[in-house]
């Protein structure tokens, strides 16, 4: 966030593998350094998802965030982009009164919840991107390999959903990959809603690294001839 006395100063909110709490780093966005004075700083929601899948207690956090702002059916309708016959969620012990909880699904025509690790890892995926995108409602999403754990044929849906959720919960959604499926399903998602969406490639110049934005028009077209853009 910008304030124009002080300058630029970001607040990077990202969960600790252990203990599944928050921790904080502040970053002086003009001068690309870790800040650490937090009398400057502008507080907004924003999550940090890394490459691997969330673990447990981590999206625990998250779940009891988007349970107590009443947003649990956008994550029912992620995990529907996999399974379309998953009702609700919700986090159990196990064995019966452990501490430690773990996310089951219900599903229709089924007397009992079944864990959520038995529709694989890429439905772990889609829970923890949903319940990161309704934790960061008015604020900022950082996503690094957005595609990893989930398979290229459901990407298109996946960009479509983040499309949308971003627009109604006012989330700005900061997304890396390497993949060209992925960027090619941002491609084909974008199409329906071109001004949700912007492609940024980042080029090296002999020592410096320049960011180059790729239209909506450019980037269908580099698609439809198979020219690099990643």
């Amino acid at each position: 966030m910008f304030s124009e006395d002080e300058g630029a100063v970001i607040e990077i909110k990202y969960i600790k593998e252990k203990s599944g709490e928050f921790d904080l780093e502040y970053y002086n966005a003009l001068e690309d350094s870790l800040f650490v004075e937090k009398k400057m700083l502008v507080r907004f929601p924003n999550v940090f998802i890394k490459v691997e899948s969330l673990r447990n207690n981590e999206l625990l956090v998250l779940w009891d965030n988007t349970n107590k702002n009443n947003l649990v059916e956008y994550a029912i309708n992620a995990m529907q982009l996999l399974e379309s016959d998953i009702k609700d969620i919700s986090f159990l012990g196990i064995p019966s009164g452990s501490n430690n909880l773990i996310p089951y699904v219900g599903i229709v025509g089924k007397p009992t919840k079944l864990p959520l690790k038995r529709f694989g890892d890429g439905m772990t995926r889609l829970l923890g991107l949903s319940l990161a995108l309704t934790g960061c409602r008015n604020g900022i999403l950082l996503i690094d390999e957005i595609e990893s754990g989930l398979h290229y044929s459901v990407l298109p849906d996946v960009w479509k959903l983040i499309f949308k959720t971003a627009r109604d919960l006012n989330v700005q959604v900061f997304a890396t990959t390497h993949s060209k499926d992925c960027i090619e399903a941002f491609a084909a998602a974008s199409v329906e809603s071109p001004e949700d969406g912007m492609l940024i490639r980042l080029e090296r110049h002999g020592e410096k690294i320049v960011a180059k934005t790729i239209t909506e028009e450019r980037l269908a077209q580099a698609v439809d001839y198979e020219v690099e853009v990643r």
